[in-house]
């Protein structure tokens, strides 16, 4: 189940905001780019992204989904195995953590 949403605004301004997907709240958490203070709107067609990324999700432990959205057609532009190669660090490192918490993986046999 996705559980992170990060939007960028169009033209790639170089500020980004977070938001948990379960409740779309702003998130303090910084992933190379500033975090924006300021919350967007829920993406239209949102609970068909959440579906389509679950389902392209499924059987892998982490997979990051990117979607865009132009003239009310949907579009999965990327699948991302690690967020910035793996390198970024997230600040704070609290969230680091917790989101680290959410990966489950495969236990040997």
């Amino acid at each position: 189940m996705p559980i992170l949403v990060q939007r960028q605004p169009v033209g790639n301004t170089g500020e980004d905001t977070k938001s948990s997907l379960r409740s779309h709240t702003h998130l303090p958490i910084r992933m190379r780019d500033p975090n924006s203070d300021v919350l967007p709107e829920k993406p239209i067609r949102f609970d068909e992204m959440k579906k389509i990324a679950a389902v392209l999700s499924k059987g892998l432990p982490h997979l990051r989904v990117d979607f865009y959205c132009a003239n009310g057609r949907l579009y999965v532009g990327e699948l991302t195995f690690y967020h910035c190669s793996g390198f970024a660090p997230i600040q704070p490192e609290e969230w680091a953590i917790k989101m680290g918490d959410w990966i489950k993986l495969p236990t040997s046999k």
